[in-house]
């Protein structure tokens, strides 16, 4: 993919906050090792210009309320309407106060989040970007030697850039979005534009899932994304797979209806969206005939739209329709590898013009 492209958002000429990192919170109990008393930092590649940067933090499951001791950009201490620390209420989400701060673009941004001793946040997610744990009760300075990698961070929830130009672009969906994270393959190609990953892997359409990482319904979950987000250039999602294969009552109108449900949500707000086919499946334990039927019948009906991502075709064998090809294949025949990560990222670019 060429690196020189550029897409400009010459429409927009006020300062907005726009994020240049933002995640959908699970319930992470299960995955999360313990935190309290230690500091959790984060690797967070920025795309937007600006002159001032802040986090959101967000404490949705608890199981209490959390201390925050500090927190800190690029070694800088940020503040909590002008207190060094803060308590993050069960169920509350903050701002930190403006940190004026020069961005260019391209640079990584060292994030840290101290947190006191009490409970585990279990309000986190997975998999988007490097999280690592000081091995003590750590501090803002604390050298990265003392950090050892985990899988989840918790209770970051965005970073916002303040910016006079930045646009964003979210993306919705199981982890076919999630886990591939396709998002963060084209995202170095748009500066000035930030791609969101909102994709949580086991995710679902309609129906909550047997586990609580897998979040809420994409129908249940998608309108509180979107507040607080400035300058949203456009929306893609996918989803309805994991309906089929952890809630067998579903039936292909469900997830047609929760498609159209979403597109008429974008519709009422002006927000250009593009819907995509289910995956195939073949080959992969949870395959079933029934599955495989339904899912054709889904995506006939998507395939009707004049816009929109056919992962079907993109991804699937031509010899086996119902399976991934091989050369996208991650090794489960249900999981996308980097070059059908690759693939994806070409087409939205394309779509995208």
């Amino acid at each position: 993919m060429p690196r020189s492209w550029h897409w400009v958002c010459p429409s927009i000429s006020r300062m907005a906050w726009v994020s240049t990192f933002r995640q959908s919170l699970v319930n992470v109990q299960a995955l999360v090792p313990p935190y309290q008393g230690r500091t959790m930092r984060a690797r967070i590649p920025n795309t937007l210009e600006g002159d001032g940067i802040r986090l959101l933090l967000a404490n949705p499951y608890g199981p209490a309320d959390i201390s925050i001791l500090f927190a800190s950009i690029n070694g800088r201490a940020l503040s909590f309407s002008g207190q060094p620390a803060c308590i993050l209420g069960l169920g509350e989400s903050l701002y930190t106060d403006t940190l004026p701060l020069n961005l260019v673009g391209g640079e990584t941004l060292d994030v840290r989040i101290g947190f006191g001793e009490g409970v585990t946040p279990v309000s986190g997610q997975y998999g988007l970007v490097p999280f690592s744990l000081s091995r003590f009760a750590g501090a803002a300075d604390s050298p990265v030697s003392e950090f050892s990698p985990v899988v989840t961070g918790v209770c970051l929830k965005a970073v916002d850039v303040r910016t006079p130009a930045g646009s964003c672009i979210l993306a919705f969906g199981d982890s076919l979005t999630h886990l591939s994270r396709w998002p963060s393959v084209l995202g170095p190609d748009m500066p000035g534009t930030a791609l969101l990953n909102l994709g949580i892997s086991g995710n679902q359409l309609c129906s909550t899932g047997p586990v609580d990482y897998y979040g809420p319904p994409l129908l249940q979950r998608f309108l509180p994304e979107l507040d607080g987000v400035e300058n949203i250039r456009h929306i893609f999602f996918e989803a309805g797979v994991n309906d089929f294969i952890l809630s067998p009552q579903t039936v292909p109108q469900d997830i047609i209806d929760g498609y159209m449900q979403i597109e008429a949500w974008c519709a009422e707000r002006n927000l250009p969206v593009t819907s995509g086919t289910l995956s195939p499946i073949g080959g992969s334990k949870h395959f079933r005939p029934d599955i495989e039927e339904k899912r054709q019948e889904v995506n006939a009906w998507i395939r009707r739209k004049s816009r929109f991502i056919d992962y079907d075709r993109l991804l699937g064998d031509p010899d086996k329709p119902h399976c991934l090809s091989p050369a996208y294949d991650k090794g489960d025949a249900l999981h996308m590898n980097q070059a059908g990560a690759q693939l994806v990222a070409q087409e939205v670019a394309r779509l995208l013009g």
